[in-house]
């Protein structure tokens, strides 16, 4: 989910995205099948966590000083 409450990132935001992952913007608005490598997937699914993780921190942290 983005910032702004929904499941779509910002349209400025696509082609970078598409960058990122390496596959095009048809992928990533499901017009184009193209199966992304599964270690691609487990190391973004890693680094999304890892962020979630150290965002629930200072978040906690921010709240108890």
């Amino acid at each position: 989910m983005t910032r702004a409450g929904t499941g779509m990132p910002d349209i400025s935001m696509v082609v970078s995205l598409a960058k990122t992952l390496n596959v095009s913007t048809d992928y990533l608005f499901g017009l184009e099948k193209n199966e992304i490598d599964d270690n691609v997937y487990v190391e973004l699914k890693r680094h999304i966590e890892k962020i979630e993780t150290e965002s629930g921190r200072k978040a906690e942290a921010a709240l108890l000083s």
